[in-house]
Parts: C-alpha cells; sequence; structure tokens
C-alpha cells in the first residue's frame, strides 16, 4: 500500500484566488491558511490563478449562477470552497465529482452575516460515538463531518459562531459561564447530533432548534434566520430599538477609529464588523448589523461629516480618546461631548 500524498503536495503548483465578494473578513484568513497546507499558493488575480474558489451560497452566487459554472476546458477552474476540505481528507486533487454535496451546508443563513461559512469550534467534550476511543477522536471525526459540508474550523472559543459540546459536561457549564462573561451572545452552543442530523437531512434545523426550546433559552438558536425570509434587520422575537445620541455619536467614532475616511463606510461588512464588535463595546449589541447599515445609509449627510470631523481629530484605534488628548483634557470635555468611554463605560 502506498504511502498518502503529503499535504504539502496535495495542490502544489495550483495558484487558488477567492471569487471577489463572495468570502466575508472573517473566514478570509481561515481559507488561506488551507490553501497554503495544500501547497498552493493564494491569488489575488482571477485572471493568472489556476482555480477559483466560490460560495454558492452568496447571494452574488445565486444571482449570476453562470459565471461560476464548472468548465473543464476553461481557466482558472472554478470549485467551490469546501473542496479544499475534501482534497485534505483524500490527500489528492479531488475531482469536483466526488463531492456528496457541490454547495456547502455551514453556511450562516442570514444576509447580515452575508452567508459566510460558519466557524465552528469542537470540543474534545463531546458524545462519543462507537469505535471512537477518547474525545480527541471524537473531536477529530466531528470536525471532519463539519469540514466536508462547509464550515471552517477554529481554535479558539472567541472566535467561533457555534461551539460544539456535550451540554452534560462540567465543561459545558465553564464555557457557558465564559461566554456570558465575554458577552458573545451571537454564539451557540449545538450537540454533536445536531451536526449528523443537518447532515443527514441537507440542512440546518434552526427553526426545529428554535421552537424545541422554553420561551427563555432562544439564546442557544440562530434568530436571524429569519432574516433572509423576512427582509429585516433583527432576531426574531426580538424589539426594533430606537436609536439614541450615544448611539448615532458610538457609530461615528467607531467608523473614524476603524476605517477613517475609506469607501469601506458603505460597505455592508463593515457593519458585521461592528455588531460582532459587542464584546468589547456593549453598545455594538443594540442593533443587528442590517440595522446600524440602514442608520448610517439614511443619515449619511449628517453622520459622514461627523466622521471625517472625528477623523481630523485624530481619534484612535480605542475608540475612546482623541490622541491629543491628556487624562485632564478628556475629564474638562467629558460633559461636554458624549464619548464612547461613556457609552461603554460598564464594559470596561
Amino acid at each position: 500500500m502506498s504511502e498518502p500524498t503529503p499535504l504539502k503536495d496535495v495542490l502544489a503548483g495550483e495558484s487558488i484566488c477567492l471569487a471577489q465578494g463572495q468570502f466575508s473578513a472573517f473566514v478570509v484568513n481561515l481559507i488561506h491558511g488551507m490553501i497554503q497546507e495544500l501547497g498552493a499558493t493564494v491569488s489575488t488575480d482571477k485572471k493568472s490563478s489556476t482555480i477559483l474558489l466560490t460560495n454558492p451560497s452568496h447571494q452574488s452566487f445565486r444571482n449570476t449562477p453562470d459565471l461560476f459554472q464548472p468548465n473543464a476546458h476553461s481557466e482558472p477552474k472554478v470549485y467551490p470552497y469546501h473542496w479544499l476540505a475534501w482534497c485534505n481528507d483524500q490527500r489528492r486533487h479531488t475531482p469536483l465529482t466526488d463531492l456528496k454535496s457541490e454547495k456547502p451546508l455551514f453556511t450562516y443563513p442570514a444576509r447580515s452575516e452575508d452567508w459566510r461559512p460558519l466557524r465552528a469550534y469542537v470540543s474534545v467534550n463531546l458524545c462519543k460515538f462507537k469505535g471512537e476511543e477518547d474525545g480527541r477522536e471524537a473531536r477529530q471525526n466531528c470536525s471532519r463531518d463539519l469540514l466536508l459540508h462547509g464550515a471552517l474550523i477554529v481554535s479558539k472559543r472567541a472566535d467561533a459562531d457555534i461551539l460544539v459540546i456535550d451540554k452534560l459536561t462540567e465543561f459545558y457549564k465553564i464555557a457557558k459561564a465564559e461566554n456570558k462573561k465575554a458577552g458573545r451572545s451571537w454564539q451557540r452552543f449545538l450537540e454533536r447530533n445536531w451536526v449528523l442530523g443537518s447532515i443527514r437531512t441537507g440542512k440546518m434545523e434552526w427553526w426545529r432548534a428554535k421552537h424545541d426550546q422554553k420561551k427563555d433559552s432562544g439564546e442557544e438558536s440562530f434568530g436571524d434566520e429569519p432574516l433572509v425570509q423576512r427582509g429585516t434587520g433583527r432576531p426574531v422575537g426580538s424589539e426594533r430599538g430606537d436609536y439614541t445620541p450615544d448611539d448615532d455619536d458610538f457609530l461615528c467614532r467607531w467608523l473614524a477609529a476603524h476605517f477613517g475616511t475609506l469607501g469601506s463606510l458603505s460597505s455592508r461588512i463593515t457593519y458585521v464588523m461592528l455588531a460582532s464588535d459587542s464584546a468589547r463595546y456593549p453598545t455594538a449589541a443594540r442593533h443587528p448589523p442590517q440595522s446600524w447599515h440602514e442608520r448610517f445609509r439614511k443619515k449619511g449627510h449628517i453622520l459622514k461629516e461627523r466622521v471625517h470631523r472625528y477623523v481630523r481629530e485624530g481619534v484612535d484605534k480605542s475608540s475612546r480618546l482623541r490622541k491629543s488628548d491628556g487624562p485632564q483634557m478628556c475629564k474638562n470635555r467629558a460633559m461636554k461631548n458624549i464619548s464612547l468611554t461613556r457609552v461603554m463605560e460598564k464594559s470596561l
């Protein structure tokens, strides 16, 4: 029996590019890492690439599917991004026909998250199946199932959208308390059977998970699944909050600190990033990404000027003080200007 191909040789010589606009900043580095692990090079130029990776769940793919149809005679070749996981698993340049599903399953089911691949953290504290010796083997097998169907595996719990864990273990209580303390309300704790059930049915059981829970435990399901169906920007069951002057000021200071006067101010992904910053800034969690985006669009002529003013004043990356401010200056200005220090002091 021949030795398996080393990972670094599986896609050696290939130059791989991601389809423009189909992958958010949250997952690009993870996919680039997978490309490099298989020995290929990352390219940003579609024309000079040999392979183009797409996200079939993305709206741009669904709107113009003909542009991304695989063609044996074309360059670059077109593959869905989870094809990388199949190449890794089989240690070969896997033919597209060998994929059990050409469309990834585990993608975020919401416009607010740009239909990106789900990031999953898999615990060693899992329910073990027959033949698995320990939690490490269970984690390896569960991670494989997730990867082959479109999820991306992360090593830090803070980076995950879903955490797969046995809820009967003591570690679940620890992780849950950690999650609550850090304010990571977007994360969902799921069990291994959910992963297998989703693969078996070919769809993620968001609705069933939601309805099966008690009224006060809705945090365990993806609340913004209906976002796709209703076109709203808020999770199911939550009330739309009114915007306050503090909200507007937070929005402008955050944009000034992180994007300055760049064109990214109008990008939907910018507001996904803002909402995901709620662990540091609780105000970010007051509204969903789409709502923040709409707020800036509707009041753009007013808010954009304020963003530019904050940039000129030198708002730094901390989003809390102007670069030129010392402690005393900030104290003197506290009653006059609303700053992120005041808006977010509960998070410090």
